[in-house]
């Protein structure tokens, strides 16, 4: 599918506000609700700019008991706490929750948020899928936390967080979900949003899963057909070192042959320290992550740091990027 950036944002002029600097713009819903018809703005333009743009996202699915690093402090006040440093940083920003939790936590974090930061929700999906991904009233539900996050957060952007969900179909236990997944997610497809799904993506095969591969690019495929205004999150090139770096070479060529690559995004895992990881894998420190993010030609790029690097990551980016004042938010510039 082609999608014409200059004529879809002619077409919504009177629907979508571009809300952040030059070519990276993420739309903002009004008091338009947008109709399955109606085509939505993609969230970034397709023209690359000198770097990324960087997209914080934070998992706080217990939003009221004390993250764990920091005793006293709830996830919900460390959310608030990453969202000031972060808006020194970036003008937007992804927080997602358990549908349980939609309404209090997207009502209180957008009373707090720093003005110029433009927040982007989204769910943990497994709560509402079980026992499989195909589960079509779970969908149901899903899509009206979907419409209740956009209401809040007036932004037309959900994420919808999958890899729990998906652990039964990755170890091959649900064989039908790709024949049966197009018809439960209709509500999605009709709510007329844009869905940014972490996982389905194509995977590599495993010992005890020599299908998997195959299996995840044509789940990756049904999702795109059956809803078109979506983006896929990837993270083939998220760690500073990976010893399957070249294996996931080719799952990343097979998810752009899927999925158009515009229509994916990029994730880098950070932390403070870069520390090892299991596998073998390391996570890039926020310097190595600005030079990486320097040699890359995308709009976006997702920027993953665990709970307990929330706060100091956005710090440190922000620390670094104080010696490069083009990087800072348009507003921060003007």
């Amino acid at each position: 599918m082609h999608y014409d950036g200059s004529a879809m944002r002619q077409a919504l002029t009177s629907i979508v506000a571009f809300v952040l600097s030059g070519s990276a713009a993420l739309p903002v819903r009004q008091t338009v609700t947008p109709r399955a018809d109606t085509p939505v703005a993609t969230s970034r333009a397709t023209e690359p700019t000198k770097r990324p743009t960087i997209i914080p996202w934070l998992e706080m699915n217990l939003p009221y008991q004390d993250v764990a690093s920091r005793p006293g402090v709830s996830g919900l006040d460390h959310a608030r706490e990453g969202l000031k440093a972060w808006a020194k940083v970036t003008d937007a920003a992804i927080v997602t929750t358990v549908p349980a939790r939609v309404g209090d936590v997207y009502a209180a974090l957008m009373r707090d948020k720093p003005a110029n930061l433009h927040l982007i929700g989204g769910v943990k999906t497994h709560f509402d899928l079980r026992p499989t991904f195909h589960e079509a009233a779970g969908w149901e539900r899903l899509a009206r936390a979907a419409r209740r996050i956009v209401a809040l957060t007036e932004n037309n952007v959900v994420v919808l967080e999958n890899e729990t969900a998906l652990g039964e179909f990755h170890g091959g236990r649900s064989p039908d979900t790709p024949a049966r997944i197009s018809g439960a997610l209709r509500p999605l497809a009709e709510s007329g949003l844009e869905f940014w799904w972490n996982m389905p993506v194509v995977l590599l095969d495993t010992p005890s899963n020599a299908r998997r591969g195959e299996d995840t690019a044509e789940l990756t495929r049904r999702v795109f057909e059956a809803v078109p205004r979506s983006r896929f999150l990837t993270g083939y090139r998220a760690w500073a070192e990976n010893p399957l770096a070249d294996a996931l070479r080719g799952a990343e060529a097979r998810m752009h042959e899927t999925v158009p690559e515009p229509r994916t995004i990029e994730k880098l895992q950070v932390r403070i320290a870069g520390q090892p990881y299991s596998g073998g894998k390391r996570f890039f420190t926020p310097a190595e992550a600005l030079q990486e993010l320097s040699r890359r030609h995308a709009s976006a790029c997702i920027i993953y740091t665990g709970e307990t690097d929330w706060v100091r990551v956005a710090e440190e980016f922000g620390r670094l990027m104080r010696r490069e004042p083009n990087t800072a938010p348009r507003e921060e510039r003007e």
